[in-house]
């Protein structure tokens, strides 16, 4: 399944046309915090529109944007960022899949 995301969501980032790029928007002076420990990772983000991936991933929401960070080749965390999305540079948290806490922002909001 992991696989499968990781393609969807790089096909989705790196081949849409050029009128649906609006749900699409890469942050590359992003960051991320792990609430838990506080740590926090300068990345590039990917906003995607749950709109997106439903229905083929199932936990997708159609009216919620996500925030997706690619770690290496076949990892990845998707991170839930509501309604809204990230709205703010100053940042917005969220949940990835397992339920756990991001914010996530543009650098130096982290």
């Amino acid at each position: 399944m992991r696989k499968k995301l990781l393609a969807t969501l790089a096909t989705i980032v790196c081949l849409q046309p050029a009128a649906s790029l609006a749900v699409t928007t890469t942050i590359p002076d992003g960051c991320i915090k792990y609430e838990e420990t506080g740590k926090v990772y300068e990345v590039q983000v990917q906003i995607v529109d749950g709109g997106d991936l439903w229905p083929k991933y199932s936990w997708a929401n159609v009216l919620t944007k996500y925030a997706v960070v690619f770690w290496k080749q076949d990892e990845a965390t998707v991170i839930d960022l509501g309604v809204f999305g990230l709205l703010m540079d100053t940042g917005v948290e969220g949940t990835d899949l397992q339920g756990r806490k991001w914010k996530v922002a543009r650098r130096p909001w982290c």
